[in-house]
């Protein structure tokens, strides 16, 4: 597959996405304002706590705290579920399944897309999903909390479950984020800067 019909089935896959969360969208996500923002207060005061210390520590901190504003005032929809590209299967012909685990989330619909940023690897496809997600027109919030998904969901139970883990594994994880977003010199991740067609 080229990566201009990655990019192509990524964009249907995207309008799909979008057409589900639409169908399932309700009132306002306060609840999940209220659970997310404990997650991330939760995860900071263990961090705090506890005994790891990073060089790259203060990069992902600081963006939590200025972004986390994003949450309020988000409309809540059921999500798929998706837990990586692995998750999306893609025929000869260019026809797509999605494989669901038969689980009923409610949330932010962009936190869908939490896993996708760490665990791809197709990033011309995973540009056409998020473009064909929002019709070429992506909020910058849509970042942002792709930012603060990403580190909570890949650090919390590292620092809030006290799950013993060596010092490297965690500097590895970190590092990972950290040069997803180039040191978070900016919102977009870099692959979506090197495949997005501005």
């Amino acid at each position: 597959m080229t990566d201009e019909e990655s990019y192509n089935i990524g964009f249907k896959i995207g309008k799909f996405i979008f057409e589900y969360h639409k169908s399932f969208q309700g009132c306002d996500c306060g609840r999940w304002n209220k659970h997310y923002n404990y997650r991330i207060n939760k995860f900071l005061h263990k961090y705090g706590l506890g005994q790891y210390r990073g060089n790259l520590d203060y990069v992902l901190l600081d963006f939590l705290e200025r972004n986390k504003y994003c949450l309020k005032d988000r409309t809540c929809t059921t999500i798929i579920g998706l837990n990586g590209l692995e998750d999306i299967k893609i025929t000869k012909d260019g026809k797509f399944q999605i494989v669901e685990e038969y689980k009923i989330l409610r949330s932010d619909s962009y936190f869908e897309f939490r896993n996708l940023n760490l665990y791809y690897n197709n990033t011309n496809l995973l540009t056409g999903i998020v473009d064909g997600y929002f019709d070429n027109n992506v909020p910058r919030m849509f970042f942002k909390l792709l930012g603060v998904y990403t580190i909570i969901e890949n650090l919390y139970d590292i620092f809030v479950e006290n799950k013993d883990v060596d010092d490297e594994i965690i500097n590895e994880k970190i590092k990972k984020i950290n040069d997803i977003y180039d040191g978070f010199s900016s919102i977009y991740p870099i692959w979506y800067l090197k495949n997005k067609k501005f």
